[in-house]
């Protein structure tokens, strides 16, 4: 039985496209600056976003999403995110009122899961737009989520030299405290982001955007004048203790190395998965296949991550050293796991579609990889032969982004049965070897934690020094 009582805030948007990444990106590096230790989440696949956080919180960010997880496993990540961290904030998917299928619940998967992980949420909307729509839509979201403790807002992207909206924020203070409500939590002004922050899901097609340490301070500093953050944390630590009946966290003793891909090239993954390594015995040691000469010294096992195989061929297929030193970890036997772009690295080549080319790849995957039809969808897998991530119908959910398919296949097991909801069963999972599994989708290994504890025993037969 575990307590999971760490202060939690979700950050949610009234309408679409209200700039809550960028707002959470500055209320975590604000914290950090103070001292707290900050953990984060996504709510949703929001895979590039998880990566910038990882970046500011040097911690790993769970994906807590309805249409993949239980109940129990959304929990069960919240806790593990929360584990020595003084606050949780969780950005959004969207809004809370976006639909969502099944069930009775009227709110969208943000009001889904404040609700089931009692965690009060603070919504964010564009004072830009209208203040009365603005003023009726907050409202109309309390009226419709009675069970949420949704706080004071923060009114996004005020424009500078506006002194209308000045009188605006008055109106709308005033509106709320009428109706009950607190007053704005903070105005922020319109923020100019040098580079576009990445759409919400999985893409490996353009590079994640590079983000300035000037820019983030600048965003801290805003945060810090315009946001009440110490009554923003106050809310946070409202949220309602719970225990996890069935649940024990009980981290075992470190019994093996496991290289993870993370730079520029590559880094988009499930990092529950990575926690998950981390729990049943295995230390992370994160190495870049573009910059590195060779892979890290004593590891046993291999997860190479998605990544932006467009961007960064070139500089992949010049590192030779590095290839040289994976194709010999392959040789010699070592617990390989490769994912989206990252398997399609590993095939004999691959497509980059946007610039009409093949590049060759290390051949691993006796198969080419070439572009897919590009439609993301969530699926219910079964690992059906023996492998690194176990078998014997083993049960695992994923998401397919659609953009890689296998051509030109020769002899090897296909291991992953995915069946996608009214489409028919695809099968996938290549396994050349015993010691290798490889997918161009994402598993999230949440769903099932005993696929993370195969590997883990899997990296553990040999160490590789070279």
């Amino acid at each position: 039985m575990e307590q999971l009582a760490v202060p939690r805030i979700i950050i949610s948007g009234v309408t679409p496209s209200v700039g809550k990444s960028l707002l959470v990106i500055g209320l975590a590096t604000e914290l950090k600056q103070r001292g707290i230790s900050v953990s984060c989440c996504v709510i949703g696949p929001n895979l590039q976003q998880a990566v910038l956080l990882k970046g500011i919180t040097d911690r790993y960010v769970h994906v807590l999403d309805p249409k993949l997880q239980s109940q129990s496993q959304m929990l069960e990540s919240l806790y593990m995110a929360g584990l020595g961290a003084d606050v949780v904030l969780i950005e959004g998917m969207s809004t809370l009122l976006e639909p969502i299928q099944g069930g009775d619940f009227v709110g969208g998967p943000d009001s889904y899961i404040a609700k089931i992980t009692y965690t009060p949420i603070c919504p964010v909307f564009d004072i830009s737009l209208n203040e009365t729509e603005a003023v009726n839509n907050l409202l109309l979201h309390s009226k419709l989520l009675p069970e949420i403790n949704i706080t004071a807002a923060i009114a996004n992207r005020l424009p500078s030299e506006q002194s209308e909206l000045l009188k605006a924020i008055t109106s709308i203070n005033n509106e709320l405290i009428a109706n009950g409500k607190d007053p704005l939590l903070g105005v922020v002004p319109q923020i100019v982001n040098p580079e576009d922050l990445p759409s919400h899901g999985i893409h490996q097609t353009s590079k994640l955007p590079p983000i300035s340490r000037q820019f983030l301070m600048e965003l801290s500093s805003i945060v810090a004048r315009c946001v009440d953050v110490d009554e923003l944390l106050s809310n946070a630590a409202k949220a309602q203790t719970i225990i996890l009946d069935d649940y024990r966290y009980i981290p075992a003793t470190r019994g093996c190395r496991i290289a993870v891909s993370f730079d520029n090239a590559f880094g988009l993954c499930f990092q529950d998965n990575l926690s998950f390594l981390r729990l049943y015995g295995a230390d992370i040691v994160p190495f870049s296949i573009l910059a590195d000469t060779s892979l890290p010294k004593g590891i046993g096992g291999l997860y190479i991550t998605g990544g932006f195989l467009s961007e960064y061929s070139t500089d992949l297929l010049k590192n030779k050293s590095m290839i040289r030193s994976i194709r010999t970890f392959n040789e010699q036997g070592g617990a390989i796991y490769a994912e989206g772009a990252g398997a399609a690295y590993l095939c004999r080549d691959f497509a980059l579609p946007d610039k009409n080319t093949r590049s060759s790849g290390l051949g691993l995957i006796p198969a080419d990889a070439a572009p897919g039809d590009g439609m993301e969808w969530y699926f219910k897998g079964t690992i059906m032969e023996d492998s690194v991530l176990g078998g014997n119908d083993s049960p695992i959910h994923g998401i397919s982004t659609g953009e890689w398919q296998i051509k030109n296949p020769e002899r090897m097991m296909r291991c992953l049965r995915m069946i996608r909801s009214n489409a028919g069963t695809v099968m996938e999972g290549f396994s050349p070897t015993g010691q290798f599994f490889g997918t161009f989708s994402f598993l999230h290994w949440g769903t099932n934690p005993l696929v993370a504890k195969k590997f883990v025993e899997a990296s553990s037969v040999i160490s590789f020094s070279k």
